[in-house]
């Protein structure tokens, strides 16, 4: 029995050895299989990435980690492949977009017509609607020639990057001055108290004889008195600015036609200079005010066109002769700023006769009176919901 024992463990043994042999067996074939699989499924063009930034990092004189790699080779695909209105966002840029999407921004409010030095350097641009720069009365046109705080004497500055810099000294919520004038060379300057903080933009001013107003940005697009009339104006014309199809735009532009009703105006002056567009939702629903010769209730607003299909955008009602009579005169200002939904919604005012080329104002910038001409669409999507990342 004992023999018979000794013999039965061994056999045993030898069981367990072979089990184990052919485990390691199907293992490395199973690994063997899987790089191969990859290596003949891959694109040519991935691995000769990845086999760069193995030999980058095994050979070059300097460091160069994964995410410096990826960042610069993403960063090529942005500059040099896609169009100036596409490009891949990583989380906090895709936060960030978002945020601005709904008009959301934390800062003082000014931006610059130009980032580079030069005549036109700090040169203000616009002053973003409730922002800390416009409720300090802030005006556009004029140049930034310094910075101060309270207690401090003004440190000048004549770059962009030198104001951003500058800035950057404050706190959130601390108070600081910031120095214009008219011009970069006049003799004099106005201080304005500012802070950087929190704001929801506004995109939308009402005006016209008598009255002036803008609109919080929030979901209510409540109105307040803002500013003044402007004289000029006869009494049965209003003045709208739309600055953006951004945030509470349209909520914004609903309150300011309600003001443009309720005060029995008939005639509009629309002013797009500048707006350089934003989302085509807003833009659809504003078009309801500028459908004219038809009796659709939600008309044709856009569409794409693709290789093989062609997609509609809809106004979103048709309420022209809720606020417009046959003989109302609809002008709109524009200029070669005034860009994509800018221009969607004067291709609807024209195609549904709210107005005409002859009420067309173009300003006149860089030599030529023209908008800028882009007729491409943006749709955000979602690489990851775990990174959070987009395109």
């Amino acid at each position: 029995m004992e023999e018979l024992q000794e013999v039965g463990t061994r056999g045993v043994w030898k069981k367990r050895v072979v089990a184990v042999a052919i485990g390691v067996g199907i293992a490395a074939l199973s690994f063997l299989g899987g790089f191969f699989t990859k290596q003949w499924t891959q694109d040519e063009e991935l691995q000769v990435l990845t086999e760069m930034k193995n030999m980058i990092q095994q050979e070059y004189y300097q460091t160069v980690t994964d995410e410096q790699f990826y960042d610069a080779a993403i960063k090529g695909v942005n500059e040099y492949l896609l169009d100036p209105y596409s490009k891949y966002m990583n989380r906090a840029e895709t936060i960030e977009a978002t945020a601005h999407g709904k008009g959301k921004y934390e800062g003082v409010g000014l931006a610059f017509l130009s980032s580079a030095t030069g005549e036109q350097a700090l040169r203000i641009q616009r002053v973003s609607g409730n922002s800390p720069a416009e409720n300090a009365g802030v005006v556009a046109g004029s140049y930034v020639v310094g910075i101060g705080g309270l207690d401090e004497e003004m440190q000048p500055v004549d770059e962009y990057q030198a104001f951003i810099d500058a800035l950057a000294t404050y706190e959130t919520d601390e108070a600081f001055y910031v120095y214009t004038r008219t011009q970069r060379n006049a003799l004099e300057t106005e201080r304005y108290r500012v802070t950087k903080s929190a704001y929801v933009e506004n995109y939308v001013y009402y005006r016209d004889k008598t009255s002036s107003y803008r609109f919080s940005g929030k979901e209510d697009a409540t109105a307040s008195a803002w500013g003044t009339g402007i004289d000029a104006l006869p009494e049965d014309t209003a003045y709208i600015r739309l600055v953006q199809f951004n945030g509470n735009a349209g909520l914004g532009f609903d309150s300011a036609m309600d003001i443009f009703k309720q005060a029995n105006k008939t005639n509009l002056v629309l002013d797009l200079r500048g707006n350089g567009g934003g989302y085509l939702s807003i833009m659809q629903d504003i078009s309801k005010y500028f459908c004219k010769n038809t009796t659709e209730k939600t008309p044709v607003a856009a569409y794409a066109e693709y290789e093989d299909s062609r997609e509609e955008y809809r106004a979103t009602g048709n309420v022209y002769d809720e606020y417009f009579k046959e003989n109302s005169q609809i002008y709109v200002l524009a200029d070669s700023s005034s860009a994509s939904a800018s221009e969607c919604l004067l291709g609807v005012m024209l195609d549904y006769g709210a107005t005409t080329y002859g009420n067309i104002c173009l300003s006149k910038r860089g030599g030529e009176a023209k908008t800028f001409g882009k007729g491409i669409m943006q749709v955000t999507f979602t690489l990851s919901i775990f990174r959070g990342d987009s395109l």
